[in-house]
């Protein structure tokens, strides 16, 4: 749209540790390393959307800070992360990660995650993995409507017949979208690979039923984890093995990360659409949340 032009006048184009990203600010003398900064993290389901595909939100969001406070420099960083089907997981992951640290070393005042949709799920994975990492948290975590749940197994069958008018989106599509994101391209044809993935007994297999908030994690695969792979067996460098994970990863599925990772993410702030179709799984979600930190 034309009005998207006069906002690119507020936009930088930065590369942080490699990875595009595009910096907003009222004030264009600002930098990210003078600002309290927002490092925000496009929706899209992992398969579309850019940087700019909110640059009107940030526009308001900008003001609204320098209505309220003048005194308090504020931008925000959109990243350009890598997407599905093309690069699968966890390479939108990895290039998060490295914006976020990228963010840590140059940034001398509070910096929160924020996100909506896979956005909102990719914010809560950067910050697990940080903890894996020993990395600073961040000051706090804004998630809109975020998808925390590919696995689809928190979407029960009364809620997605009572949102079917009310959401454009549809539980197949997220399936066939979520496949594309930890498969690749091959996702969308070859739903054995994702069986054959699922039966694999790996460091991302957890037990118990999502409706009833039970997970625990075996012991076993975390001490048996290599010193170049995370505890959730994900090698930072590379993504060649990528096939081996499931849409129930917990660093894919969020909701799944274990007890000790959820009560050390910071202050959240969740927003949720009623009638929306992933609103079962953000209200656990939530649930969780809540559990572990009050």
């Amino acid at each position: 749209p034309k009005y998207m032009f006069g906002l690119r006048r507020y936009c930088k184009a930065l590369s942080c540790h490699g990875v595009p990203c595009t910096f907003f600010s009222l004030d264009e003398a600002h930098n990210p390393q003078d600002v309290n900064l927002v490092l925000y993290f496009h929706g899209g389901a992992y398969c579309i959307g850019n940087a700019e595909m909110y640059l009107p939100q940030f526009y308001k969001l900008c003001l609204e800070m320098r209505k309220h406070r003048p005194d308090v420099p504020f931008g925000i960083l959109s990243v350009e992360y890598s997407l599905a089907p093309e690069y699968k997981f966890p390479v939108a992951l990895n290039q998060a990660l490295e914006v976020y640290k990228w963010a840590l070393f140059h940034c001398s005042r509070s910096i929160v995650l924020a996100g909506d949709s896979a956005g909102g799920g990719l914010s809560v994975a950067v910050l697990l993995r940080a903890q894996e990492e020993s990395l600073r948290s961040a000051d706090g975590l804004i998630l809109i409507s975020p998808w925390v749940d590919p696995s689809g197994e928190s979407l029960p069958s009364a809620h997605l017949e009572s949102t079917k008018y009310a959401d454009f989106l549809r539980k197949q599509e997220l399936a066939e979208m979520s496949r594309s994101y930890v498969y690749g391209s091959r996702g969308r044809e070859e739903e054995g690979e994702k069986k054959n993935c699922e039966q694999t007994k790996g460091p991302e297999t957890y037990e118990g039923e999502v409706g009833e908030n039970k997970y625990s994690r075996s012991d076993d695969h975390q001490n048996s984890s290599s010193s170049t792979t995370s505890s959730n067996g994900i090698n930072s460098s590379s993504s060649s093995s990528s096939s081996r994970f499931s849409v129930s990863h917990p660093l894919v599925s969020v909701m799944r990360a274990n007890t000790q990772q959820l009560s050390r993410l910071p202050k959240t702030l969740v927003f949720s659409g009623g009638r929306e179709i992933l609103s079962p799984q953000i209200k656990m979600f939530v649930k969780r949340w809540w559990q572990y930190h009050y």
